[in-house]
């Protein structure tokens, strides 16, 4: 097994930028550009077990089932995946309520 000299061992660390994408301390390192990640939880995951289960038995009742079934599981996740992803949501935040007028004392 051939060994990294010095010299090229200086020539990989050059080619390295400042910021490392794997350094723990550099979590944000895209700023607001960065969106949170997709993660399943155990709950998700049997879910889609269950999506998956109930579709290869409703081809198995019939195809027409099937294919609804599989449309509606489309849907579904979509709408899922989107809420999850943050599509949509507005990151401005919202106005400060109007204050509500004092009732008059008499």
């Amino acid at each position: 097994m051939p060994r990294i000299g010095p010299s090229r061992k200086r020539s990989l660390s050059k080619n390295r930028g400042p910021f490392s994408l794997s350094v723990g301390g550099l979590l944000d390192h895209n700023g607001d550009m960065q969106r949170r990640g997709f993660q399943l939880s155990v709950t998700g995951m049997i879910g889609l077990v269950a999506a998956i289960a109930v579709n290869v038995w409703l081809f198995k009742v019939s195809i027409l089932l099937g294919i609804v079934g599989l449309n509606v599981t489309k849907h579904v996740a979509i709408a899922y995946l989107c809420q999850v992803l943050g599509v949509g949501r507005r990151n401005t935040p919202a106005p400060p309520p109007a204050p509500v007028p004092g009732l008059p004392v008499h």
